[in-house]
């Protein structure tokens, strides 16, 4: 693949949920949605499950609103079995711009040869151990209210951490997810997720 690209619409009206995702009284595009698009592309184009996601960088953010903003992925092969995924918004694009020109909204690097590292055999991990040896919790209150301060505006649908602890440079989080039993306000807080 010497180099793809794919063009895809998404704004408040067509994803409502992501009118929960403010930075400063605007609606943003969140980070993961990059990350997102870049796998399932990389799915498609590759067919078969994505390596290493690495040398994630956001650079412009894109603003959302009601009205669907045109956004355009390309996909660059290294030539190394690292393929470069560009993200930028089509608007900001005319007839005139250079690749080099590009306002990119986000770039990201998959490894093709090169899976998820396997965790070093130390022993089964114990969330118990962990929170034992944390020298910080946060509970979803703080968190949210640290994020506001720096100008996050997280609605319902980006609230899903309910605690973290932190022991050195790793951090244990225990996220909310929305239970899929069809029953209204079904909500669990019975999930943990190891994050480094």
């Amino acid at each position: 693949m010497p180099g793809a690209s794919a063009e895809f619409r998404v704004g408040v009206g067509s994803v409502p949920y992501l009118a929960d995702h403010g930075f400063q009284d605007m609606v943003v595009l969140p980070g993961s949605f990059y990350i997102e698009m870049a796998l399932s592309m990389e799915r498609e184009l590759s067919k078969r499950v994505a390596g290493l996601v690495r040398n994630v960088r956001f650079h412009n953010p894109i603003i959302l609103s009601p009205e669907d903003t045109v956004l355009k992925v390309e996909a660059r092969d290294r030539g190394d079995g690292r393929v470069e995924y560009s993200f930028y918004e089509s608007a900001a694009e005319d007839g005139n711009t250079r690749a080099n020109d590009r306002r990119y909204a986000a770039q990201l690097e998959i490894e093709r040869n090169r899976s998820t590292p396997a965790r070093a055999q130390t022993g089964e991990f114990s969330i118990e151990a962990f929170q034992a040896q944390a020298h910080a919790v946060i509970d979803s209150e703080q968190f949210y209210e640290r994020l506001r301060e720096s100008g996050n505006q997280y609605g319902p649908r980006f609230q899903n951490v309910c605690s973290i602890w932190r022991a050195g440079d790793q951090s244990l989080g225990k996220l909310w997810w929305r239970a899929s039993t069809g029953r209204a306000g079904g909500i669990a807080c019975t999930r943990a997720c190891w994050i480094r």
